[in-house]
């Protein structure tokens, strides 16, 4: 359930990040907490982007196990 939401809540955070970065003007206000980082992409894209990736992956792993452990007990009862 956490993991849902966490992803629900990151591609929402990629999508307006993503929005920014498409908005953003260049304008520069000599104040370095105004600034710009030209690293940005990497922040709001690929870092969420990577944990959504650990998520699926997590997921299907953890499909695949419980459904080898399913076909397994199967077995053991036939």
């Amino acid at each position: 359930m956490y993991k849902t939401i966490s992803s629900v809540l990151l591609i929402l955070y990629i999508y307006f990040g993503i929005q920014g970065i498409r908005n953003y003007a260049g304008i520069s206000y000599n104040n370095p907490y105004l600034e710009v980082s030209e690293y940005r992409f990497v922040w709001v894209i690929l870092i969420p982007a990577l944990w959504i990736l650990i998520f699926v992956i997590s997921a299907i792993i953890r499909h695949f196990q419980e459904s080898k452990t399913k076909h397994n007990l199967i077995e053991k009862t036939i």
